[in-house]
């Protein structure tokens, strides 16, 4: 018996597009910060999502859809996510550099914040 979804080709898991892109842009365990840097608040659009945002990688070094999605991917590295999360982080990537370095910037910035002030670590999200 056939199904209509045989013909697909295979589609990479969430884990195995992070796992790709971090690869192909950051190296097997993430993006690493720069010594001594932490990401805090910003006053200027970014210039790059690469950490530490304010500055190009390499003069006349522009980042591209795949290193928006890799830098987005890697911020949210470890959380579950559905289908739709990742076509958001897609959509996301497609767009404009400041916008999702500072998605990056919050997501890092939120992670090393902790848990919000008296809500419960374990808080579930809608399906």
């Amino acid at each position: 018996m056939s199904t209509q979804h045989e013909d697909l080709p295979h589609l990479p898991s969430v884990e195995e597009m992070h796992d790709r892109l971090i690869a192909a842009y950051g190296g097997s365990g993430g993006f690493d910060w720069p010594e001594g840097w932490r990401p805090g608040a910003l006053w200027a659009p970014p210039r790059s999502v690469y950490p530490p945002f304010n500055r190009h990688r390499r003069i006349g070094v522009y980042d591209l859809k795949t290193d928006r999605a890799a830098a987005l991917m890697d911020a949210v590295q470890g959380i579950e996510l559905g289908a739709y999360d990742v076509d958001i982080i897609g959509w996301l990537a497609g767009g404009d550099t400041p916008t999702a370095a500072t998605l990056v910037s919050l997501l890092h910035r939120a992670r090393l914040g902790g848990p919000i002030p008296g809500r419960s670590a374990s808080a579930g999200g809608t399906r």
